[in-house]
């Protein structure tokens, strides 16, 4: 059978955001020249400028000839821009510096004009270097997926590009190199490496059997891979497709700046012309000349220009949004940092967030059952392989040494509850209901109901096969030092942590006290849950902590839902607003720290862009400045918000 060939379409590539420079449409020597283009031209359009102003002092029309190559080379790309612009009839930065620009040459003042030009769009090329820094994490995960994959097809190895491989395609990664697929092990075994995805820095071993996630990099060895997602359906196009999402995800305080400065263009514009013809009128102010009102207009138009504020704020948020990325924290949107700031709930979830190592430590019936417990040992394991719960993941550890003979016919969830479902072993089919206590009730007869009772408070899951009943007992491990991070939420934060759990009020209470909480609430069904969590979030904003599978809808309900997912949990990635890729909680403190700190740069550029503009604007229309002092300032203060911001990189 021909397989179809699917080309990487230019369209997909610019669609992804990923910079020009990194295209594999270009070749080595072109994305060379490609990187940091811009500011390559602005350099050389600098260099023609500084030659004109020194030859200037002696030597006037060869200073005219360099002035006129700067204008050549500097002036096209922005004059283009701000046609396209005012053709949309949308005023932006570009328009109003370009105006101004053009406008100095007009009046007479050339070389300042060109300054203006040069120096607007040296900033502009530096602001995307810093951007590009800020998002430095988001496009190394864009390079990590390789261009071609070596494929076995009829026994024979193959060299592929990476578009060519198909649901079902057997690939082969060595050492050294990374899963571009997620795909089952079918041979071999190796550790990987997930550090540059999730900040986890301990390899993680793969088998045969195991799922292999895309960006995986293998350690030693080689393994074999059955390719089950390919394309924009792996787990790391996922996921950078969330941190895509995460960009447009704007804040509150970034979408009414954007509104304001689409209205505060058309005034400014406005502003400056009644300046430059009114001001003469009341004044014994000349329209032309050094200190006349038109060229007070072009520097109040410079000085007024929020290009610091536009960009201040927007950076902030993709340094800190990378910063966590980098510590295996991914964060839809810098929205979530404002509600995190202001958070004084955070309630966990229990089982699998607060606990580990659930442990089933017996199995046992009540009254005398008409199977044997090997027999129901391999029921209950068919039931509960459709199960990701952490009981039942310790169940069907606690009998791995049963029979598997036992096939599952029928399997039902019900949230908060257990699960159900038909399973067959030899010639019967038999009705199994695993869960707890208020589950089984209405199933049982009245003497295994007061069975019940003795059991009601320790750690236990029942299990009714037909009409026999048994129960599995636990015990739980709180996660290692988690007591500091919660002390620490406490302390440093002024968090009040509170745990919600569908578990017994004895197994909560004891995870509480181990951890020092003082607030929790037990035996809770999902509707039960999402009750507490809207009571509290009305008073305080609120931090709901879960594992991203069976906490999906309490995540949803609170104002910052907090998944803990191990990679290639996609429950984990939708339903929650923040998810720890690598499950560690010690970073919560961290977080908090990390939003407070924006919220502080934030205001920092806030408040020193509007102080810049406000004073250079007055000084401008009181010709306390020329129009090169007011580019200095307005070009200045914009890269001054646009490092401060950096500093969010910092780990």
């Amino acid at each position: 059978m021909t397989r179809q060939y699917r080309p990487y379409i230019f369209d997909d590539f610019f669609a992804s955001g990923m910079e020009e420079d990194i295209s594999p449409f270009l070749t080595k020597s072109s994305k060379n020249w490609a990187k940091k283009a811009s500011l390559k031209i602005v350099i050389i359009a600098a260099f023609f400028l500084l030659t004109a102003f020194i030859t200037l002092f002696f030597q006037k029309d060869l200073s005219f000839f360099f002035l006129s190559f700067s204008y050549f080379i500097i002036a096209p790309p922005a004059l283009i821009h701000a046609f396209n612009d005012i053709k949309n009839w949308h005023i932006t930065i570009d328009t109003l510096m370009t105006t101004a620009a053009m406008s100095a040459l007009i009046i007479g003042s050339p070389y300042e004009g060109a300054l203006l030009l040069v120096l607007f769009q040296g900033a502009g090329a530096l602001e995307h270097l810093v951007t590009h820094q800020a998002k430095s994490a988001i496009y190394s995960l864009h390079q990590l997926v390789p261009k071609t994959v070596d494929r076995i097809h009829d026994g024979v190895l193959e060299k592929k590009l990476i578009q060519e491989i198909q649901h079902g395609d057997l690939i082969i990664v060595t050492a050294g190199e990374t899963i571009p697929c997620d795909g089952i092990v079918t041979e071999g075994s190796s550790h990987v490496d997930l550090s540059h995805i999730t900040g986890e820095h301990t390899p993680i071993f793969l088998q045969k059997k195991n799922q292999a996630i895309s960006g995986s990099k293998v350690i030693e060895g080689r393994i074999v891979l059955k390719v089950q997602r390919t394309g924009n359906q792996t787990t790391l196009m996922q996921l950078l497709e969330l941190i895509t999402n995460a960009q447009k995800n704007k804040p509150p305080v970034e979408k009414r700046v954007q509104k304001y400065s689409k209205k505060y263009a058309p005034f400014l514009i406005i502003s400056s012309c009644l300046v430059a013809l009114l001001l003469p009128l009341f004044s014994s102010i000349p329209y032309m000349g050094k200190t006349g009102s038109v060229y007070r207009a072009l520097s109040y138009l410079i000085a007024a220009s929020p290009c610091a504020l536009i960009l201040g704020i927007p950076i902030a948020y993709f340094s800190a949004i990378s910063a966590t990325l980098k510590k295996g924290i991914l964060i839809k949107g810098g929205a979530f940092l404002d509600i995190l700031e202001k958070t004084r709930y955070i309630a966990f979830d229990k089982t699998g967030t607060l606990t580990t190592n659930i442990t089933c430590t017996s199995f046992e019936s009540i009254e005398t059952p008409s199977i044997s417990p090997k027999k129901a040992l391999s029921i209950i394991q068919a039931l509960t392989r459709e199960s990701t719960h952490p009981f039942s993941r310790s169940i069907r550890d606690f009998s791995k040494e049963a029979s598997s003979s036992a096939h599952l016919v029928h399997f039902t969830n019900i949230p908060g509850k257990g699960i159900e479902g038909k399973v067959s072993l030899g010639h019967h089919i038999f009705s199994v209901r695993l869960g707890n206590q208020d589950f089984l009730v209405p199933h049982l007869s009245p003497s295994q109901k007061k069975s019940l009772k003795l059991l009601q408070d320790q750690e236990t899951v029942f299990v009714l096969i037909e009409q026999d009943l048994y129960f599995f007992t636990f015990e739980e491990t709180v996660k290692k030092n988690l007591s500091k991070t919660i002390t620490r939420l406490v302390k440093d934060f002024h968090m009040t942590p509170l745990i919600l759990t569908g578990d017994k009020e004895l197994a909560a209470k004891k995870i509480a006290h181990i951890l020092g909480i003082n607030t929790y609430y037990s035996k809770l069904a999902p509707d039960e849950k999402l009750k507490i969590i809207a009571d509290l979030s009305r008073k305080k904003p609120l931090a709901m902590v879960g594992d991203g599978i069976n906490d999906a809808p309490a995540l949803a309900r609170a104002d910052v839902g907090i998944a803990l997912g191990k990679l290639g949990s996609s429950a984990a990635y939708y339903a929650s607003d923040i998810v720890f890729l690598h499950d560690d909680l010690s970073l919560l403190p961290w977080l908090f720290h990390q939003a407070k700190k924006t919220k502080h740069i934030l205001m920092q550029n806030l408040l020193l862009s509007i102080l810049i503009i406000s004073a250079a604007s007055c000084f401008a229309l009181i010709d306390w400045i020329p129009i090169w002092s007011a580019v200095l300032l307005h070009e200045g203060s914009t890269l001054l918000v646009g490092i401060n911001s950096l500093r969010l990189l910092k780990k």
